[in-house]
């Protein structure tokens, strides 16, 4: 007697094509992953150096008050350490009180960001010579 029963066969397998939406979906995710990694990197060094220029600041903007030397009236600059700038610039806002700003920059890749301390101090001078 022949058997007419066909046998079916389960396919037990992934088709081509979910493999590929399975690639296309990892290789996004992978993507945004690596994007947002490197997003956060560049934050964090914007976070460290933004951090540093005002540790910097405030320590040199203190010596030079402490130190009593007369801040010249047109201002001043220089070069801290790890590639950081300094300015200083002095506004008389009466006799006896100068308004000191004092700005740290830096360069990125492609601006020069830059921090500002604001102060006031009195002057001793009284501008008159002094």
């Amino acid at each position: 007697m022949i058997n007419t029963k066909t046998k079916k066969i389960k396919n037990s397998g992934f088709l081509l094509v979910e493999v590929l939406v399975a690639l296309v979906i990892l290789t996004v995710g992978l993507t945004v992953g690596i994007q947002a990694l490197m997003y956060t990197r560049r934050m964090n060094n914007m976070a460290y150096k933004r951090s540093t220029a005002i540790l910097l600041a405030d320590s040199h903007l203190s010596q030079i008050l402490m130190s009593g030397e007369r801040i010249p009236e047109d201002g001043s600059k220089g070069e801290l350490e790890e590639g950081f700038n300094w300015e200083i610039k002095v506004e008389q806002v009466n006799p006896s009180l100068d308004k000191i700003t004092y700005i740290v920059s830096w360069k990125e890749k492609y601006a020069t960001p830059r921090v500002e301390l604001l102060t006031y101090h009195a002057n001793p001078y009284n501008n008159k010579g002094g």
